[in-house]
């Protein structure tokens, strides 16, 4: 699912999404079909070339941005037209050919302490994080 997308032109688009260990940026090129998540609705995650360089949606905090109920309402009138790939594309094949995936390195197994005294005790001393 796409985290951030910023268009390039009106030919390409550059979509993040986030992986295990960081972020995936991929150049798809339209028309492209691009699912997203929660993240989309933070401030800067679309960036299009017919808006303003550094433009930034209104921030509401932790709340999403969701349509309003009538344009709701309005879009279930439409009608929705369904096209086969064939129609919009005469290449079908898959564009996108990922070269190496690689699993994050494994993580040491926890330890499990009877008290807290034993907690703290390992977080100064192994840690060194108190």
């Amino acid at each position: 699912f796409a985290g951030a997308i910023k268009s390039e032109g009106d030919k390409a688009l550059v979509v993040g999404r986030e992986v295990d260990g960081g972020t995936l940026t991929i150049k798809v090129t339209l028309p492209a079909v691009v699912t997203v998540d929660l993240r989309i609705n933070t401030p800067k995650a679309v960036q299009s070339v017919h808006t303003a360089p550094g433009f930034a949606y209104a921030d509401n905090g932790d709340k999403i941005r969701f349509a309003p109920l009538m344009a709701i309402m309005a879009a279930k009138k439409k009608p929705l037209a369904e096209l086969k790939l064939s129609e919009l594309v005469t290449d079908e094949k898959t564009k996108i050919n990922y070269g190496v995936f690689e699993a994050p390195a494994a993580r040491k197994a926890g330890q499990k302490v009877p008290n807290v005294q034993e907690l703290v005790n390992k977080l100064r001393t192994e840690a060194k994080v108190v």
